[in-house]
């Protein structure tokens, strides 16, 4: 049976699965992310082929990737296992040894009793043998002191990154109740003992990570100018969604980005919070206020893009960020064309909420807060209102006139061109060089005695320097005709009276205007019904069927064209007609965005191994840990893991009922 493959790319399944799983365990995960691994894939195994061939195929290496990094974290875990039995073995060889020892100690102890007794019986009597006493006292305060000194455990400190030189750091507590424990600590980080970090990586290619080095540390953290996460980097001042399981998510401006020394993996913020209409009712009431919040007299209403400021500022770990957003401040009241100038993602704050009441951003009662948004308005771009441009307007139908439908004929031409006879005829008149200006003509010329003939278009009415016969008479007047190599004078005497051949009006290549041409048909047929009298019955009639036939399939031209009009206005009103629906519908799927960064299936699974392991490492710390702050550090850090654990795993109890059903 032949071995599936991956689609076009000819590779085998097997030989993917293979590579992914070779890929996690050579490279480091903190780094590797689905478009890494695609790229390498691509350039083990299709080298010689255009970026790209693995695209098609994202979701199958992305299931690939989970199920290795499941398998290698069994496996981890089986060596970490079977290492924890391993020193389990030599803890229990070291306590026989130490057993064996101290029972050499004690053996030694009384030869030395029995020695020094020996040494008072030879000695005089009433004399003390006051160094040996002392010596023995001192070997007794050590050897007393040693099981204490081996059980005492180390502190820990700092790790810092490579080439990165270590550096004394005066920056303000975030935890004041901790300030004096975090004293001791920096001490200890900078005592030269490394850190163990508990943590083997991170299971989540798209965990939040630091960017760059630490710019500061202190009070046992490392402290970011910003973090990336999903390929995206949020800088401290930036606004972000936070996710919440709820309707809509939250948001907030990052005041700080850091990690504490004793899991330097883990990556957490502080923000201050923007509250919702909403929000400001539910906390206001959680406050002691007996009703909803008041403005200006009546209950508090609020835009939708409208956020509220506010001093509520705690930590978070940097995992419940969504993407990045944007919220504007404005210290006036905002207009309707204010609103409508903010996109998706935007926001605008310009009232602030404490405690049970809402203020103006011009008219903020406290010190505390006027500062706050001092800061977070300086690092706010003012928003930019557009000009409002003026409404499209509406397209008419537009109906199309004969004389401009499509290009010329051979027939128009031919219709356009006079014979010799007709020149001569109105050569005589006074409205001679407007009726034959503008028109065409077939003329001849004499190339090796060969007569040929071609197509010129009159461009204007010439005189001769020599009269040249014209039939009984002598005539000055040439015609200066325009052909496909240029200008070229034509005597009347050239002309021919038959109509030109298509090979003749094939090679004739002036652009000539289709309005223009028809316009000089309409009036040719006219001046040629004025002069009737100057032409033969017979040439009348020809010339009025001429052009009569000419108007009807000018007409039926243009009423093809007007078809053809009307049905592309159709089928135009139509794709508009869908880009709106699909717009519309985009618009709606938008709104609630934040439903795909929600944990479901494997990503939740995923989530709650991530959340264990970390609140596994914060009680081994908690247990471990000689340093009081690092302790209550890391205790507040596993409540958090813990709360947040515990809030899962009651929403996949909340969910069976309902798949049982």
């Amino acid at each position: 049976m032949a071995e599936p493959k991956l689609g076009a790319t000819g590779v085998a399944e097997s030989t993917v699965v293979a590579s992914i799983y070779t890929l996690l365990c050579q490279e480091s995960w903190d780094d590797i992310t689905v478009k890494v691994v695609l790229r390498r894939l691509e350039e083990q195994l299709l080298p010689d082929q255009p970026a790209g061939c693995f695209k098609p195929h994202k979701k199958f290496i992305k299931d690939g990737v989970d199920a290795a990094m499941k398998r290698i974290m069994a496996e981890r875990k089986a060596a970490e296992e079977a290492a924890a039995l391993e020193a389990a073995a030599e803890g229990a060889d070291a306590a026989a040894r130490n057993e064996a020892g101290e029972a050499e100690r004690e053996d030694g102890m009384e030869k030395a009793a029995e020695a020094e007794q020996e040494a008072d019986e030879d000695s005089v009597p009433g004399e003390v043998d006051r160094t040996s006493a002392t010596q023995g006292t001192e070997e007794q305060e050590l050897v007393a002191q040693e099981p204490d000194e081996v059980a005492r455990p180390k502190k820990r400190k700092v790790v810092f990154m490579e080439d990165e030189e270590p550096e004394t750091v005066h920056g303000d507590s975030a935890n004041a109740d901790n300030s004096a424990d975090a004293a001791g600590d920096d001490e200890a980080y900078n005592a030269g003992e490394d850190i163990v970090d508990d943590e083997d990586g991170d299971d989540d290619p798209e965990a939040p990570q630091p960017v760059g080095k630490p710019t500061e540390k202190g009070d046992g953290k490392l402290y970011y100018r910003a973090l990336s996460k999903s390929e995206v980097t949020m800088k401290v001042g930036e606004d972000v969604y936070l996710e919440n399981n709820k309707d809509i998510p939250y948001v907030a401006r990052l005041q700080e980005i850091y990690a504490y020394a004793f899991a330097p993996r883990e990556l957490y913020f502080n923000a201050h919070w923007y509250y919702r209409e909403g929000d400001t009712h539910e906390y206001a009431r959680m406050a002691g206020a007996k009703g909803d919040v008041q403005w200006e007299g009546a209950r508090l209403e609020a835009e939708p893009k409208e956020l509220f400021f506010s001093l509520h500022a705690d930590e978070n770990h940097a995992d419940c960020i969504l993407r990045s957003c944007k919220v504007y401040f404005q210290e006036n009241l905002p207009e309707g064309e204010t609103w409508s100038a903010l996109k998706q993602h935007e926001y605008l704050a310009w009232r602030a909420f404490d405690t049970k009441k809402v203020y103006g951003l011009s008219d903020l009662p406290n010190k505390k807060l006027r500062d706050a948004y001092a800061l977070e308005k300086e690092r706010t771009p003012a928003l930019r209102i557009p000009q409002a441009a003026p409404p499209p307007k509406k397209k008419k139908r537009q109906d199309v006139d004969a004389e401009d439908v499509g290009a010329l004929s051979y027939d128009e031409l031919r219709a356009l061109t006079l014979p010799r006879k007709h020149v001569e005829v109105w050569l005589d008149t006074s409205g001679f060089k407007r009726i034959v200006m503008g028109t065409m003509v077939r003329c001849v010329q004499k190339i090796n005695n060969v007569r040929t003939f071609f197509v010129g278009y009159v461009a204007d009415i010439k005189r001769t320097q020599r009269p040249y016969k014209l039939g009984k008479k002598f005539v000055d007047v040439a015609l200066q005709v325009r052909t496909s190599t240029g200008f070229r004078l034509s005597g009347i005497d050239s002309l021919s009276n038959e109509q030109p051949t298509d090979s003749e009006l094939s090679r004739f290549k002036v652009a000539l205007l289709p309005a223009e041409v028809r316009k000089k048909l309409a009036y040719l047929q006219e001046a040629m019904q004025e002069d009737a009298s100057l032409f033969e019955e017979e040439e009348v009639v020809r010339k009025r069927e001429e052009d009569e036939r000419l108007r009807r399939r000018r007409e039926e031209a243009a009423l093809q064209e007007q078809r053809e009009h009307d049905e592309r206005a159709r089928k135009e009103r139509e794709r508009e007609d869908l880009r709106r629906r699909q717009a519309q519908k985009l618009a709606a799927d938008s709104e609630k965005w934040w439903l795909k960064y929600q944990h479901k299936g494997d990503s939740k699974q995923r989530e709650v191994a991530k959340l264990r392991s970390r609140l596994e490492r914060f009680e081994k710390i908690v247990n471990s840990s000689a340093a009081a702050g690092e302790r209550d550090n890391a205790e507040r850090l596993a409540k958090q893991a813990r709360d947040k654990l515990q809030q899962l795993e009651a929403q996949d109890d909340a969910e069976e009922p309902e798949e049982g059903m």
